[in-house]
């Protein structure tokens, strides 16, 4: 059986703890706190994965939470529950690196799960390159030179974004072209050919009337299975998300329409999942490991 991720989650009000730990403590080693110093008194004697808080609390807000925490503990994950009013705060945290993910309330639990497992995960990639690359240096007595400084390295990643109306189509180009590589087609046939001839790290395809998406997805799985794939859909769909996220079809999604700027924090966390793994999967071929890691 899997080792349950230890999760911290702190808020002022009972209900929302009692409802967290309701919801999630059949799957994750939950620990509650109602307050940011009782958060840190427990951080410091209870190893803690990922610390989830409320923004707006008493005392101590949630972002003053997570960099107090971060100075004592500086690997873990972070994510904060807040309302509309407080998202340009928390996007500027995260842009900045201060923070991995937030949600807003009222938080759905699939919602909340699929966040959560993705910031785990990015967590547990995160650690495992640590402990490779401390690894490494022990067997071999230097630092070892991370595979995307090699000279393979692309310099930027390159992004697929399929299947939505063409103002879209050039607004994702414009707003991603100075960090990114980007293709963009409405085009099944020529999107699957740019997969065959192209290195593809992420694959973003819309789902919309006339435009199946996920189907598109599965093709993609097929073509190639190291290319993170990411599903733009509207709020309704989300349930079809969640299935295709179990089935291992697709990493995360993004609600449409989407804003540029919530969109980007979605794309450079994906981006930095993809660069985890193939730099983990260069590591373990160096140790002489039979591929343990897979994408």
């Amino acid at each position: 059986m899997k080792k349950r991720s230890p999760i911290l989650y702190v808020d002022d009000e009972p209900m929302n703890l009692e409802l967290f730990q309701r919801y999630f403590e059949d799957e994750y080693a939950v620990v509650t706190a109602p307050s940011g110093p009782k958060a840190l008194e427990l951080m410091s004697h209870q190893s803690i994965h990922l610390l989830i808080t409320d923004q707006r609390m008493p005392g101590m807000d949630g972002t003053e939470l997570i960099e107090a925490a971060q100075r004592q503990h500086p690997n873990i994950a972070s994510m904060i529950v807040t309302g509309y009013g407080d998202v340009r705060v928390i996007l500027d945290a995260i842009k900045e690196g201060r923070l991995d993910h937030y949600v807003t309330k009222p938080w759905a639990p699939d919602e909340l799960r699929i966040a959560m497992n993705r910031v785990l995960h990015s967590y547990e990639l995160r650690q495992l390159n640590r402990d490779l690359q401390d690894e490494m240096e022990v067997k071999t007595g230097t630092f070892p030179i991370p595979a995307s400084l090699g000279p393979q390295t692309v310099l930027r990643p390159t992004i697929l974004y399929f299947g939505d109306v063409e103002t879209n189509l050039r607004h994702f180009k414009s707003s991603f072209k100075n960090q990114y590589m980007i293709y963009t087609t409405a085009s099944l046939q020529e999107a699957l050919n740019i997969l065959r001839t192209r290195e593809i790290h992420l694959l973003l395809a819309v789902q919309r009337p006339g435009v199946d998406g996920l189907a598109m997805l599965e093709m993609a799985r097929q073509e190639s299975s190291e290319t993170l794939r990411i599903l733009v859909t509207a709020y309704l769909e989300v349930g079809k998300v969640i299935q295709a996220i179990d089935r291992g079809l697709v990493y995360s999604y993004a609600i449409s329409p989407w804003e540029a700027e919530e969109l980007g924090i979605t794309i450079a966390s994906a981006v930095e999942v993809h660069a985890l793994r193939h730099e983990n999967a260069h590591l373990e071929q160096q140790l002489g490991r039979s591929g343990s890691f897979s994408f």
